[in-house]
């Protein structure tokens, strides 16, 4: 789905902030994930890492789904 940029201008201030919101928060989970992706040995993580990546990059509940289910405690 694609936004044009004068769609968002006629957002309210309070849309607006949900939106960054929601950004900032795609951008800071997608980062946790894939460093924990890099730095963690394979048998730390349920599943293949390739998964894991395409899951990050491809959808935004991917990140935090990987960081609640995907590491092995």
């Amino acid at each position: 789905m694609r936004v044009s940029l004068t769609e968002l201008t006629t957002l309210s201030p309070k849309m607006k902030k949900a939106v960054c919101g929601l950004i900032l928060f795609d951008v800071v989970a997608k980062l946790a994930a894939w460093h924990f992706l890099y730095h963690l040995p394979a048998d730390r993580i349920r599943g293949k890492k390739r998964n894991w990546v395409l899951a990050t990059v491809l959808t935004v509940s991917g990140s935090p789904w990987f960081l609640i289910r995907g590491i092995k405690r």
